[in-house]
């Protein structure tokens, strides 16, 4: 049995005046939106709705991964504007490749491989969907990447510089040598 799913309508798709989804996370509000994700794969509302992508079970586990691999994001978060600033971008495509990522284990099975209308057919490869997966692979492991580093120059503690003089008292006298 071939699985055939309808070629959208592009005029349908690029007129739609829907509000994005945004895919929210405490304390870090509003970081990605569904269109974004369906962005990196190249795909239209109908292919990947937005009830696929705004599962909780995916949110999630981005907030988990990113605790494991920065524990003290958190911290850092609550210390102020100057840190959220420097962090906002690498939070926000952190959490946008991990969705990515992990739809890409599913990809697979919600892609309909044969898309038909009434006139034409268009066939998707397998290897056409393999080289998007490997790609936002990539981009997810240079996302992290970058978060994890730049979590650490933001927490970079300030220099300590050793003393070069200090002063002491000798427990004796030093003219008498008593003491």
């Amino acid at each position: 049995m071939a699985d055939y799913q309808t070629i959208p309508d592009p005029a349908e798709i690029f007129e739609s005046t829907v509000e994005p989804t945004y895919i929210t996370l405490e304390p870090y509000g509003q970081l990605t939106t569904t269109d974004e994700i369906r962005a990196v794969f190249g795909l239209s509302q109908v292919e990947l709705p937005d009830e696929v992508l705004s599962q909780r079970v995916y949110s999630r586990a981005a907030y988990n991964s990113m605790t494991m691999l920065v524990p003290s994001l958190n911290n850092l978060w609550g210390e102020g504007e100057v840190a959220q600033n420097n962090l906002r971008p690498l939070v926000e495509d952190y959490v946008l490749y991990s969705i990515a990522n992990q739809i890409c284990d599913v990809l697979p099975i919600l892609l309909a491989r044969t898309i038909s209308d009434s006139k034409a057919t268009f066939q998707r490869f397998d290897t056409d969907l393999q080289t998007v997966i490997n790609s936002i692979r990539q981009r997810f492991a240079l996302a992290s990447k970058a978060l994890a580093e730049g979590v650490e120059t933001t927490s970079t503690p300030a220099l300590i510089r050793p003393t070069l003089f200090g002063s002491g008292t000798p427990n004796y006298d030093p003219v008498t040598g008593e003491g």
